[in-house]
């Protein structure tokens, strides 16, 4: 006999705002994870000023890099040259890691 699972409790983290919360409450969910979220409030660790950068942050500022199975996202305000640069180079073929392990250190 199989075990049911259905009494066990379970948390939601990714992607949780206000309404996502409540909808996981709603769905059964134990609770939800905040981490990012708590960046902006003032007892967060950063400054002021590192906040103000993060409030900006709404997605857009990353991008995709890879094919097929090997994909990697990233942040693309700071590093948009490098990135514009590595995108062909692994469109053509190149050793994925050790590029990306180049444009990174």
């Amino acid at each position: 006999m199989s075990p049911d699972y259905r009494n066990i409790p379970y948390w939601i983290q990714g992607g949780i705002g206000l309404h996502t919360a409540a909808a996981a409450r709603a769905a059964g969910a134990t609770g939800v994870v905040l981490c990012e979220q708590l960046w902006l409030t003032e007892e967060s660790p950063f400054s002021l000023k590192e906040r103000k950068v993060w409030e900006r942050l709404d997605g857009t500022e990353t991008t995709c890099i890879g094919q097929g199975d090997e994909w990697f996202r990233c942040f693309s305000r700071s590093g948009r040259t490098k990135l514009c640069n590595l995108e062909p180079s692994l469109e053509k073929g190149s050793n994925r890691s050790a590029e990306l392990n180049s444009y990174l250190t």
